[in-house]
């Protein structure tokens, strides 16, 4: 069970660790399937982040504002990474490099917001409003999935990628 809004992160940033090692390890059968629902989970995840961490950790925590505005900027960047990888085939010649630098940048991100927020919400926030958080980060990402009209395939693949 959930305990709060950081343990939920943290399992989803386990995850996220779990899927990107399986897209790396994957034959070319797999990959496709497990890269689109990495990108679905990641997706998810820095939206939810975006509502419901980043304005807590800013509006909450002494000296927290700073990583917020930090994480929120690597959070960008890895969204436009993601998009760019989605309009690629995984057995295109470029994928795999491209994956590996999205895999990096993810790595350090994770372990950015798990060294400087997770923390801070633990240490000023109230346990009452962590559980809650992490309800409202279930059901944003709840209703992103329903909203977002996607059948969980990438460009690529909805093409009939190679």
């Amino acid at each position: 069970m959930i305990q709060d809004i950081v343990d939920f992160s943290s399992m989803q940033h386990d995850r996220i660790r779990r899927l990107c090692d399986e897209v790396d390890t994957a034959g070319r059968s797999g990959k496709q399937r497990l890269f689109n629902q990495l990108a679905e989970l990641v997706s998810r995840h820095e939206f939810s982040d975006r509502k419901v961490i980043y304005p807590s950790v800013v509006d909450h925590t002494t000296g927290g504002a700073a990583d917020a505005v930090a994480c929120m900027v690597e959070a960008g960047n890895i969204l436009r990474e993601l998009s760019g990888l989605q309009r690629v085939a995984a057995d295109d010649v470029t994928f795999d490099a491209r994956f590996a630098n999205l895999h990096r940048v993810l790595l350090n991100h994770m372990a950015h917001e798990e060294r400087a927020e997770f923390p801070l919400l633990r240490l000023y926030v109230p346990a009452q409003r962590l559980h809650a958080m992490a309800n409202e980060a279930h059901d944003v990402q709840t209703m992103r999935r329903r909203g977002s009209g996607r059948s969980g395939t990438s460009p690529a693949a909805s093409r009939g990628a190679r």
